[in-house]
């Protein structure tokens, strides 16, 4: 049996990567929250399968049509009717209530424990010399 060995600098290093990324998305999601304080219906243009049924969005504001990815993966493909939120200002900056954009917190808490891994992994091996 071969015992493997951690490398605490390099789970040290993915747990900054999935931090910086858990905290990019819960800022995108506060974000949006608090800038898109408009609501209209939104279409399902159309759906695919990627990891899960995702739909492409289209709504109009003002005469224009805009639209977005929902980015998840959707519960029921037969939906044909979305509420979407919009910022007033940017129509490009949208999500579906429905399906809002990933908060984050579980990169988070995963970077949190690869985190204490690499440093338990470092600090036994510095005690170990």
């Amino acid at each position: 049996m071969v015992k493997r060995k951690i490398n605490g600098a390099a789970v040290l290093v993915l747990a900054f990567v999935l931090m910086f990324s858990g905290i990019y998305n819960a800022h995108e999601r506060w974000r949006l929250r608090r800038d898109c304080t408009e609501t209209t219906w939104g279409e399902v243009a159309s759906a695919r399968y990627h990891s899960g049924w995702r739909a492409d969005v289209r709504f109009s504001v003002s005469g224009m049509v805009y639209g977005f990815d929902t980015g998840t993966s959707i519960r029921r493909i037969d939906e044909e009717n979305l509420i979407v939120r919009y910022n007033p200002n940017d129509p490009h900056d949208c999500y579906s209530q429905d399906y809002p954009p990933p908060s984050g917190l579980l990169k988070i808490f995963i970077a949190a424990v690869f985190a204490v891994m690499g440093v338990l992994e470092i600090r036994k091996k510095t005690t170990q010399e």
